[in-house]
């Protein structure tokens, strides 16, 4: 799960960034990715995600997707494991809190108010839609008895002074946050969790699943910064 990769992805060579080594070391290897539907000159595009699945994991991916609205806010890979249980991984990004003026012309803020405001609504806040628009798409899966796992660069702690949107987004979907919940308080009164992005303070990325995943789960970490692929997140 990758998110902002900042790749137009409708670039071959932009995809073979993550597909050609992910091909190199799995026999069963899928990449989903999702970006903005403007066109740009470079591979270079603000915003955007991959999803990728390989192994034995791959060979049970039934379904892969993208936002449907053309701005890349999230793609997904979809499985179906034993008694028929599927479980959706979705990968997110929802943009920083810039405002319109301060943002580029070619920032994912910008580009996503833009696109949304094209479509009728006056005042549009994509930090907000985002969240609204992946409980509408959680809802309709958990619905029919399917599993969620959510990986989001969220721009925003659970403790933030902002708005506290994400806690009452985890809260409204259901679904719980992982690294939060995985150890009791005393835990993290001694370890505290570490800030996600290398020039922040706080944790802003999180992975979140439904109560039956997360029953199913026997350990979890955060790697420390580049440590893989080259990033200012974790």
């Amino acid at each position: 799960m990758l998110s902002e990769t900042n790749l137009d992805f409708s670039n071959n060579n932009a995809r073979k960034i993550l597909s050609d080594p992910g091909r190199q070391r799995h026999k069963s290897f899928a990449l989903t990715t999702s970006c903005s539907d403007v066109e740009t000159e470079k591979r270079w595009k603000p915003g955007g995600t991959a999803t990728m699945s390989m192994g034995s994991v791959r060979t049970r991916m039934i379904e892969s997707g993208e936002d449907p609205t053309g701005i890349g806010r999230w793609s997904y890979q979809t499985f179906k494991g034993q008694d028929g249980i599927k479980v959706t991984c979705i990968t997110a990004y929802r943009v920083c809190s810039q405002t319109y003026a301060s943002a580029g012309d070619t920032m994912s803020c910008k580009l996503q108010y833009n696109r949304i405001r094209a479509t009728g609504e006056l005042n549009p806040n994509p930090r907000k839609r985002i969240l609204d628009d992946l409980q509408e798409l959680f809802m309709g899966m958990t619905m029919d008895g399917d599993d969620i796992i959510l990986g989001i660069d969220a721009n925003e702690g659970l403790e933030s002074n902002q708005s506290k949107i994400v806690q009452q987004f985890f809260d409204e979907t259901g679904l719980i946050p992982i690294h939060e919940e995985a150890f009791d308080d005393d835990y993290y009164d001694e370890n505290p969790i570490p800030a996600t992005y290398s020039r922040g303070t706080n944790k802003i990325d999180f992975m979140a699943c439904t109560p039956r995943v997360m029953s199913c789960m026997t350990g979890c970490a955060i790697e420390a910064l580049s440590s893989g692929i080259q990033s200012d997140h974790r």
